[in-house]
This record gives structure tokens, C-alpha cells and sequence, in this order.
């Protein structure tokens, strides 16, 4: 997942779009091996948001954005309280870096036989009421 997150944030520089931090909250901020990981795959700092709602915050501080009453998201995410920051590790950086092709040729391969086992399901599956014998 976090060498995935590293191919979105390839995408993002490859339009000129420079990220300098992430910010990270709910149930996996509460692991240090994984924000470790998620530091050294996108190789940049891991802010951990000081709320178990991230997702709820970010829609509000985005709704107050388009209704004009944040400037910039910039100073959206001055709202959001920090408690720590995750460092990546150079050595770990480096490693994912060079990781990263062989996860985005197996991701792309995954894609391949799936389609070519969609090619041998004759028609779609029953749907699971009529699938399980003496229900529906």
C-alpha cells in the first residue's frame, strides 16, 4: 500500500507538483512500523494528525474551502493539529526507491491475468441468494 501511495506521489511530481509532507491519521498512524514504512516508501516526513477523524476533518476543512471561507488549502491544513513526525530512514528510502519499478510491473501484471480471467467466465456468477441451495 505505501509503495502504491509512493507510484501516486510519482504521478503527482511528474506534473510539477512537488509534495514536501504527508499527513496521516486513523487506525494505522497507531502502528510506528507502518508509518515508518509510509515515511521511507514516499521517502518525506509523516506528520500524525492530533484526530482519530481525518477523513470526516478533511471533508469539512475541503466543503469550507469551496464555500470560500478558506482561502487556500494551505491554510486548511493549518487547522489540522500535529503531534509527531515520522523521518524516513535513508537506507529504508533507498530501498523502496529502488523497489518501486518491480511493484509497478506486478501491479500491472496482476492487471493482465485479470482480464484474461474475465476472458474464461462464460457469463456473470448467479447472485448469491439463487447460489445457495434451498435459499431464494
Amino acid at each position: 500500500m505505501c509503495q502504491q501511495l509512493a507510484l501516486v506521489r510519482d504521478t503527482f511530481a511528474d506534473e510539477g507538483i512537488a509534495m514536501t509532507e504527508v499527513r496521516a491519521t486513523g487506525g494505522a498512524v497507531a502502528s510506528e512500523l507502518w508509518v515508518g514504512i509510509l515515511a521511507a516508501a514516499l521517502d518525506l516526513p509523516v506528520a500524525i494528525a492530533d484526530t482519530p477523524e481525518g477523513t470526516a476533518l478533511g471533508a469539512c476543512l475541503l466543503a469550507r474551502h469551496a464555500l470560500g471561507e478558506l482561502p487556500d488549502l494551505d491554510e486548511a491544513a493549518a487547522l489540522v493539529a500535529i503531534t509527531e513526525h515520522e523521518r524516513p530512514d535513508p537506507k529504508n528510502a533507498d530501498l523502496y526507491r529502488r523497489m518501486r519499478p518491480l511493484v509497478e510491473q506486478s501491479a500491472l501484471a496482476v492487471t493482465d491475468v485479470l482480464k484474461e480471467l474475465d476472458k474464461l467466465a462464460p457469463e456473470p456468477l448467479p447472485d448469491t441468494e439463487k447460489a445457495l441451495p434451498g435459499v431464494g
